[in-house]
């Protein structure tokens, strides 16, 4: 069965969908809680989905296999709903090249796509033609260019490591007891080089289970230093497969009969 995390206006609607099509919701957010009967522990997801900024349709990410279930189940669910995969994809890391100065920040050469790097994210002014490394931390609402971050991430199952230091924790896992657990892991975890962040799934989980996956997740931090296999600029760590849905008058109009039916049955629950 697979597992799917998902947050904003569309997530009612989407959950009604894919449930009754043999998904299962997992993380649910607070508005979900009504609707959807999963306990805790947090379960890791296959598939995350949520808002695009202009709210016309939603960004989806995950596991190549599940997106391809996804974007068949809403090709045949949702009428002239639009389905594209953006030329990069969220969380992927690059050395790039800085082509020119924008008025807010910077148009960054990926080498496959162009990115834009906004001034917030450097301490100093940069010069055309210098590398850096840079990762995807936003797509604009075609997904036809990436916004892009200094602050490099590298995301397992259960923790985020990341450039930044500290210990950070899910705001989902709500107990206390737990919350203390993972600070004290990540702080006896963390580097001068590396923070922590736990997410949501690592409520519960073995020390061993979550060290092993610190462990693997610096491997990979230290394999960035090298260059990309195909020159600079260049892909030094893929990311997550992404998809972008927009969702016309049409397909909205089908998802609100998708949420209507789900509030409905609830409704007949609590009557019974």
């Amino acid at each position: 069965m697979l597992k799917v995390r998902l947050r904003g206006v569309y997530s009612l609607a989407l959950s009604a969908l894919l449930h009754e099509h043999g998904w299962q919701i997992v993380q649910p957010a607070e508005d979900l809680q009504t609707y959807i009967n999963n306990p805790h522990p947090p379960e890791p997801f296959d598939v995350q989905v949520s808002d695009r900024d202009d709210l016309k349709g939603v960004i989806v990410t995950g596991d190549k296999t599940a997106l391809g279930e996804f974007h068949r189940l809403i090709r045949q669910a949702l009428p002239r709903v639009g389905v594209c995969t953006p030329p990069v994809w969220l969380d992927a890391i690059y050395l790039g090249l800085v082509r020119r100065q924008r008025a807010a920040g910077y148009e960054i050469d990926l080498g496959a796509a162009d990115g834009f790097l906004p001034k917030s994210e450097v301490q100093s002014s940069l010069r055309s033609g210098e590398a850096l490394r840079v990762q995807v931390c936003d797509l604009t609402d075609a997904g036809e260019e990436a916004i892009l971050t200094t602050e490099i991430s590298i995301a397992g199952r259960f923790a985020v490591l990341s450039s930044t230091k500290g210990v950070g924790i899910s705001r989902e896992i709500t107990d206390p007891q737990e919350r203390e657990r993972l600070a004290k892991l990540g702080r006896r975890w963390a580097t001068q080089k590396h923070g922590v962040i736990w997410r949501t799934a690592a409520w519960g989980r073995e020390a061993h289970e979550l060290q092993r996956e610190i462990q693997s997740l610096k491997i990979a931090f230290a394999q960035l230093e090298d260059h990309p296999p195909d020159g600079i600029p260049g892909l030094l760590r893929p990311g997550t497969p992404t998809l972008m849905a927009e969702f016309p008058e049409e397909s909205r109009g089908t998802l609100e009969l998708w949420k209507s039916r789900l509030v409905a049955s609830i409704m007949r629950r609590t009557q019974d």
